[in-house]
């Protein structure tokens, strides 16, 4: 059986992001033929089978899905009210620096092989810190640093960035001879 559905283009809708953020688009082409609203369809279907779903317009099914659309756990309404957790004490740069380890878009994967030009274009691979922990590590912004963890090690230049939480090294998961992802969850950094 098939049904006159709109295409995606003679419809108007929405859809929900990977982050949750609900992403709406308006009609771009009038609906050809008999094509119809999905929705529309449905209603149709129960309603010929003796089932009435309740819906009239697109409104009415929108409200009744809306509960399922809930962002899981606790609203944020009672996430602020909720009380701050005990302090804990920060590592010292004795114990490391957790190490968060960030893929290029190019790096070293399969899929670029070969592709000497597009590989030529890649940024420059380098390890970033926060200013406090550059301070108390003496490390100035260029420094090549040697990041060494348990399962290995890698040296590349140091990128100091206001993005980066103190106590923690960003390394290229993907772009260097040892991938940054092996070397362990914490580092610590040297001077080379």
């Amino acid at each position: 059986m098939l049904l006159p559905a709109q295409s995606a283009q003679e419809r108007v809708g929405s859809f929900t992001t990977w982050e949750g953020r609900r992403q709406g688009w308006q009609r771009a082409l009038a609906p050809a033929g008999l094509a119809q609203e999905d929705w529309d369809i449905v209603r149709q279907l129960a309603r010929a089978m003796g089932h009435d779903l309740g819906w009239e317009k697109a409104a009415d099914v929108r409200r009744e899905a809306a509960p399922l659309m809930e962002p899981a756990g606790i609203p944020l309404a009672q996430v602020a009210a909720l009380p701050a957790p005990a302090p804990v004490a920060a590592p010292t740069h004795a114990d490391g620096l957790a190490v968060v380890a960030l893929d290029y878009l190019l790096g070293r994967g399969s899929m670029l092989l070969g592709a000497k030009d597009l590989n030529a274009t890649a940024r420059t691979p380098s390890v970033w810190i926060s200013a406090a922990d550059a301070r108390a590590l003496d490390l100035p912004d260029g420094a090549v640093v040697r990041v060494e963890g348990a399962r290995g090690q890698i040296e590349l230049p140091v990128q100091i960035s206001a993005g980066v939480a103190p106590g923690t090294v960003v390394v290229p998961a993907n772009s260097t001879e040892t991938p940054g992802r092996l070397l362990g969850p914490r580092a610590r950094l040297t001077t080379v």
